[in-house]
This record gives structure tokens, C-alpha cells and sequence, in this order.
């Protein structure tokens, strides 16, 4: 009997120094975080804050800027393309074959005879 009222102290001791240290805990952490602290730390507090808002719209607005560059990009390489299919179109139809082909409904023909320069003699 004495045995089972020495176990049954020796747990009621635990649990009262468990609850004791946790109450000693969360007595600091009201020391740590009071009213006095929050007042003299606002200014510093308030100054990270603004550099967190800046360094996250900092990043909104590169993003912004490096999705515009791609879509410009992408669009640069289409124009390209367009480009150079209109400049090979171009070539094509210049040449003497195609003109030729395609001034013949109007009635005109190529000529036979080289072209002649006409001189006029100045008195």
C-alpha cells in the first residue's frame, strides 16, 4: 500500500511540474510579445512590410514585362515569315517569264528585237 501511494505522489508530482512548465512558457511568451515591444519595434516591423510589398510587385511587374517580350517575340517571328514569303512572291512574279504571262491577256507581247536608243543631234 505504501508502494502504490508512493507511485501515485510521484505522478501527481510530474504532471503538476508538466503544467507548471508549460505555464512558465506561455508566461514568456507574454513577456516576449507585449504591448510595449509591439510600440517600440513598430517602425522596423512597418519598414519590412513595405520592402515585402515592393519586392512582391517587383516580381508581379517582371513577370508582366517578360510575358509582353515573349508574346513581341512571337510576333516578330511571324512577321519575319511573312516577310520573306511576300519578298519570294515578290521575286517570283518579277520575273520576265511571269510578267510576260500575265500581260498577255491585255494584248502586249514580248519583244523579238533588242530595244534601239534614239540619238537626237543638237544644233
Amino acid at each position: 500500500m505504501q508502494d502504490e501511494a508512493f507511485f501515485d505522489e510521484t505522478e501527481q508530482e510530474e504532471v503538476e511540474d508538466a503544467s507548471a512548465d508549460t505555464a512558465d512558457r506561455k508566461r514568456a511568451w507574454r513577456l516576449r510579445i507585449n504591448y510595449r515591444f509591439i510600440v517600440q519595434h513598430s517602425p522596423y516591423i512597418l519598414f519590412l512590410s513595405g520592402l515585402a510589398l515592393i519586392y512582391i510587385a517587383n516580381t508581379h511587374l517582371t513577370e508582366k514585362k517578360i510575358w509582353r517580350i515573349n508574346k513581341l517575340d512571337k510576333e516578330i517571328k511571324e512577321l519575319k515569315w511573312e516577310y520573306i514569303s511576300l519578298k519570294s512572291e515578290l521575286m517570283f512574279n518579277s520575273k520576265m517569264s511571269e510578267v510576260g504571262q500575265k500581260v498577255s491577256d491585255q494584248g502586249l507581247k514580248p519583244l523579238i528585237t533588242p530595244p534601239q536608243k534614239i540619238e537626237i543631234e543638237h544644233k
